[in-house]
């Protein structure tokens, strides 16, 4: 019996210990997109990732104008009668793989404005990171969420905000 109750006693404290523990972590939010905007950094880089893609597009642009021109001169010459079955059915194999590799080039192009974006977000995001780690150390924070794209949030305390403090580390 006494052991009972020493079990039970030990028990309780233990859940009481955990429930004093739960009620005592911290928590903070901050929407991380806003805070990516606010750096100058971030301008920068916009700047530059917008120069990246219209060297990359005046090129591409020269090559799908030329492809038109192309597609409505052989277009022209097959409306005409100056092309015989053959030739047409060659020209038009031909303009097909050309359509086809300006597709897969767009799609590449895409691909490299997308990677040269990560480049230069690479340093942003991990100097947010940073500043937001020393926030929750310095602040005795168990967590920080995210409040920004999918995290969704029911209700927040706005006074556990710590997106001034995030601003303040960053020299905003």
């Amino acid at each position: 019996m006494k052991n009972i109750l020493k079990i039970s006693a030990f028990m309780f404290l233990l859940v009481l210990g955990s429930a004093t523990e739960m009620v005592a972590q911290k928590f903070g939010y901050l929407n991380s997109q806003e805070l990516i905007l606010l750096l100058p950094e971030a301008k920068q880089a916009d700047t530059q990732l917008e120069t990246y893609q219209k060297q990359l597009a005046s090129a591409f642009e020269v090559k799908v104008t030329k492809f038109q021109a192309d597609a409505t001169a052989f277009q022209k010459k097959a409306d005409g009668g100056g092309l015989n079955q053959i030739q047409m059915q060659e020209g038009g194999a031909a303009l097909q793989k050309r359509q086809e590799a300006l597709q897969k080039e767009e799609y590449d192009l895409g691909q490299q404005v997308a990677a040269k974006r990560n480049e230069l977000l690479k340093p942003l995001l991990e100097k947010i990171d940073n500043a937001i780690k020393e926030i929750g150390k310095e602040g005795g924070y168990t967590m920080i969420f995210d409040s920004s794209g999918m995290n969704v949030m029911l209700y927040h305390d706005t006074s556990k905000d710590v997106m001034s403090l995030a601003k303040a580390k960053l020299g905003l």
